[in-house]
């Protein structure tokens, strides 16, 4: 497989990105996943080029991780205002998936593009007098440049009610605003991997809400080994295939 083939996903983001559609920023992230999806071929070009390339593979590996909320995060294109992800849950029975309320720093749309999906619920700020209301420490996450991503305390006992849980089935395309506290969980046992357009950063830091009484602090992040990382991605390209 050649370069240029492999370089035509990042053209493609490149292309929908420009689009004339500055008035909607969100608009314009949505028709780029939905270009995407329509182009699936060339995220499995993609995905093969990474899979016959050892130096691409070992590139990407050095900024993939294992996610706390236990999937793989892979970035497969962008520049310094977009970025295009693969999100990879592996099949398995009683997998993690979020158990911490959070806002990003950016806006998304996502392509349920392997799997059964998702299950998302939205929250909202609430006081402790709301039957509903559960207590949780706000913290604020960051990731500095050139640093390890941070936890930051210091912004006391929020609140929080669920309001709404959708399922983010097979295929659809679905939007989150950055502001929207949410958290994610994945469906099934089977293998499900999300491809995600990240906008531009719009705020430094997020809030990330730790249930009250819940002191078990993990690692945010932790490395993804090369073999590991090519399974996973052959495993994807043979759903997409299929």
């Amino acid at each position: 497989m050649s370069l240029h083939q492999a370089s035509a996903l990042d053209v493609l983001i490149r292309e929908v990105i420009a689009a004339p559609r500055q008035d909607v920023a969100m608009g314009r992230l949505v028709d780029a996943a939905h270009r995407v999806q329509q182009r699936a071929d060339l995220v499995q070009s993609h995905l093969q080029f990474v899979l016959t390339s050892p130096d691409q593979l070992a590139e990407i590996a050095r900024h993939a991780y294992w996610h706390v909320n236990g999937f793989v995060k892979i970035r497969l294109a962008g520049n310094s205002t977009f970025c295009l992800r693969l999100h990879i849950w592996p099949p398995g029975e009683n997998r993690r998936g979020d158990t911490e309320p959070h806002s990003h720093r950016w806006d998304f749309a996502s392509w349920i593009a392997v799997g059964p999906g998702l299950l998302e619920t939205h929250f909202a700020r609430t006081d402790s007098g709301d039957p509903a209301g559960n207590a949780h420490v706000h913290y604020d996450y960051g990731r500095p440049a050139d640093h390890e991503p941070r936890l930051q305390s210091g912004h006391g006992v929020a609140w929080l009610r669920p309001v709404t849980t959708l399922q983010r089935t097979a295929g659809i395309v679905y939007d989150c605003a950055h502001s929207v506290v949410h958290t994610v969980e994945p469906l099934g046992s089977d293998l499900i991997a999300t491809v995600l357009l990240q906008g531009p950063a719009v705020t430094g830091t997020t809030a990330v809400y730790r249930p009250y009484g819940n002191y078990a602090f993990r690692d945010l992040e932790r490395p993804v080994g090369t073999s590991e990382l090519a399974a996973l991605i052959g495993a994807v390209d043979d759903a997409l295939a299929g």
